[in-house]
């Protein structure tokens, strides 16, 4: 598995509700708790991205531009439904942020570590499925921990991100349309209106991967 050495301000956030006795959750960062609401995103404490040990792990499934990987085409937005699809793994309710907003989600654990956000949709069903671990490919081979380099990004195809992801590169997959990749270069002090330069980029490493159904 693949783990962070420095951790986030918030895309690996979750404040856990319903976790069982005992089960961990790394890639937390707890910069927005109820005592400490405050927005982390600053000149003096930016969101900089988790940096990530090499090697990659092996990938355990795949997003690809048919299918959220076990959850299928129209993966649900259930406890009980997630947990039937994806037997091995723990699913919880928690929060985590969008690119504008925090939202709830439903969160499945593999052996205490984060793989998979699900975003609520409509009719019992999920919007969008973020894959956080290394352990799930995007459409192209793509894994959470490779550098913008190794995904083969170019920067004049990816956009700037905003508010919760601003100074990320958001990035459409070469696989697929309906895939995005987030990027974030660790130790960027910005300026966050824009990408970092051509000749920093290459360092940032992809943070998560963002499916939604066709």
């Amino acid at each position: 598995m693949n783990t962070p050495r420095a951790l986030g301000a918030i895309l690996g956030l979750f404040l856990l509700a319903g976790c069982s006795a005992g089960s961990t959750v790394s890639q937390i960062d707890e910069t927005i708790t109820p005592s400490n609401p405050s927005n982390p995103f600053s000149e003096t404490s930016p969101y900089t991205g988790a940096d990530y040990d090499t090697p990659l792990p092996e990938v355990a499934f795949v997003l690809s531009a048919d299918a959220a990987g076990p959850l299928g085409s129209k993966p649900p937005y259930s406890r009980k439904d997630v947990s039937a699809r994806m037997p091995g793994y723990e699913t919880v309710v928690a929060e985590t942020a969008l690119e504008n907003r925090v939202r709830p989600t439903l969160a499945v654990l593999k052996d205490g570590q984060q793989v998979l956000q699900l975003f609520k949709g409509a009719k019992g069903e999920a919007a969008e499925v973020h894959a956080v671990s290394g352990i799930v490919a995007g459409p192209a081979g793509e894994q959470v921990g490779m550098t913008f380099a190794q995904a083969g990004m170019r920067r004049s195809n990816c956009r700037v991100g905003k508010n919760l992801w601003r100074g990320m590169a958001v990035c459409p997959s070469k696989g697929a349309s309906n895939v995005t990749l987030v990027f974030a270069l660790p130790g960027y002090r910005g300026p966050f209106s824009q990408m970092p330069p051509e000749n920093m980029i290459g360092k940032a490493t992809l943070q998560r991967i963002v499916w939604k159904p066709n």
